[in-house]
């Protein structure tokens, strides 16, 4: 008969989840609840990583159908409508709350601007990175840019429209999210920024 898991009847099993969901080591959140990381391995992998998965792959059907509609709703040639879809996907981050459709939407909008360096003969992989650091750097800081313009509508609709500044560790948090996305670290980033202005 199999062994019934700790966590699932541990008190503090949502906030365990939480951390496992953040990619928490293991045996940090080990520590933390006087557990095994064995354990907590253990829950991860049977508990834990399957409901994620499947909310991964629900995300990213859904960013998927999006994009097949855009492509629908214009005649354009590729790499206008490449680039129209990829505005389309932005306008859809601003909307949406939840993180893992945040990074479902921003996998796709690397993935449309890729597509147009390709297109336009842009597109060269770094050698030593498997991002291109040229996309992740244009990525950030249209980022950047449509967090300021949106702030700017905001204020100068009394808060009608648009959406506050928000504070500075929460656009730190989403260009690291970004970052690892990409598999790109903070400092290629940095260097890649300075060359573009």
């Amino acid at each position: 008969m199999p062994r019934a898991c700790t966590i699932c009847s541990h008190p503090d099993r949502k906030t365990i989840d939480a951390r496992i969901a953040n990619k928490e080591p293991y045996l940090r959140i080990a520590k933390r609840f006087g557990l095994n990381d064995v354990t907590v391995r253990s829950h991860a992998k049977k508990h834990v990583n399957p409901v994620i998965d499947n909310i991964e792959l629900q995300a990213n059907a859904a960013v998927l159908e999006r994009v097949m509609a855009y492509r629908d709703e214009v005649n354009l040639p590729l790499p206008e409508k490449s680039k129209y879809i990829e505005n389309k996907l932005w306008d859809d981050y601003w909307m949406l709350e939840k993180p893992v459709e945040r990074m479902a939407v921003m996998r796709e909008i690397a993935k449309q601007q890729q597509e147009q360096a390709k297109l336009a003969g842009a597109y060269i992989k770094d050698a030593d990175n498997p991002a291109d650091l040229k996309s992740v750097a244009r990525t950030v800081a249209e980022f950047r840019q449509r967090i300021a313009t949106d702030a700017e509508i905001y204020a100068a609709t009394d808060g009608k429209y648009g959406h506050p500044m928000p504070d500075g560790d929460w656009i730190a948090g989403e260009e690291m999210k970004i970052l690892k996305l990409h598999k790109v670290l903070p400092e290629q980033l940095a260097t890649e920024m300075g060359k573009i202005g």
